[in-house]
């Protein structure tokens, strides 16, 4: 008898939550409404040039913003590339078409009002990648010295003055420090971004040289032509002078101990410091091999260098 009566309670309560459900109205949306704060956002003209502004064409700047109040600021740049330092951006204008409309900064503006701002727009990208080459590097230290392009002048050959880099402690926002670096495949020259034949050239203009020993700057004779040779290890990489070294192993992965001792390379080091007129200064090297020699690019977008924080090596093989 009890279990009939359980059941029959069972049976009654699920007619309920049935009738409950079928009778329950769905509540109205106020789609007109919703509709009508949507077009506050799309209601602008499309984007035009602005006529008589030389900066209404795809320019490249040295930020990575397309704010207005920014770029303003900036004067853009020659270049007909983009690295990963730069954004193309163009100025461009639009009219607000009827009611309420919503800037990129979020600024209303009426029915008739014009926004001026920087859209995005497309440029080749450049040849090379950007880093700082820091010199006796080690992940472990938080205040590893990178090549700037600001010089000292160092006794070279016959005592005679040559510009070399200064050290400083690496900043990969440090404009100073900032390397563009061509590589090449070793056996058909070609740009290839993992080849171990390299150029390596300054915000300035200026390329890195080597002579007698002193690592240099000088004007770049041509950043199509590889001067030197990277080479990757696997806790240590060097960066010697293509000129110097015998190359039988080029194009495999090779023992690295076993590379630097069959060939000597004469690779970047520091020297330091040497008295040189009145003041003592740290001067990078070009030796065979010697101590304070793990030179190691520190990619753009690979590496924060203002921590003690390092991801892997950036050198890869083809």
């Amino acid at each position: 008898m009890i279990i009939l009566i359980v059941f029959v309670i069972l049976i009654i309560t699920l007619i309920i939550i049935v009738v409950f459900k079928l009778t329950k109205k769905t509540p109205k949306v106020n789609i007109a409404g919703f509709l009508d704060q949507v077009k506050i956002f799309g209601n602008f003209s499309n984007p035009e040039n602005i006529p008589n502004d030389p900066r209404s064409v795809c320019l490249p700047y040295q930020s990575q913003t397309r704010n207005k109040q920014i770029l303003d600021t900036l004067t853009p740049l020659t270049s007909q590339c983009v690295d990963v330092t730069m954004l193309p951006a163009i100025k461009q204008q639009r009219t607000c078409l009827s009611g309420t409309c919503i800037t990129f900064d979020g600024t209303q503006i009426n029915q008739g009002d014009t926004e001026i701002f920087y859209d995005d727009c497309q440029l080749p990208s450049c040849d090379y990648t950007v880093g700082n080459i820091s010199i006796a590097f080690s992940p472990l230290n938080s205040t590893n010295l990178c090549l700037s392009q600001i010089t000292n002048l160092v006794p070279g050959p016959n005592n005679l003055p040559l510009p070399s880099p200064t050290l400083s402690p690496c900043d990969k926002n440090d404009i100073n420090q900032q390397l563009k670096i061509r590589r090449f495949n070793p056996t058909t020259l070609a740009a290839n971004a993992n080849g171990q034949y390299a150029t390596i050239e300054f915000n300035n203009g200026t390329c890195l040289f080597q002579e007698s020993g002193v690592v240099t700057v000088d004007t770049c004779k041509n950043t199509k032509d590889p001067y030197w040779l990277l080479i990757p290890g696997e806790d240590q990489q060097y960066i010697s002078q293509l000129n110097n070294t015998n190359h039988p192993d080029i194009g495999k992965k090779v023992n690295f101990p076993s590379f630097v001792l069959k060939n000597s390379p004469d690779v970047i080091s520091f020297d330091g410091p040497t008295v040189y007129g009145a003041n003592p200064v740290t001067k990078p090297i070009a030796n065979a091999a010697p101590q304070n020699s793990n030179t190691q690019i520190l990619d753009y977008l690979l590496f924060e260098i203002k921590s003690t924080t390092f991801g892997f090596p950036y050198y890869q093989w083809t």
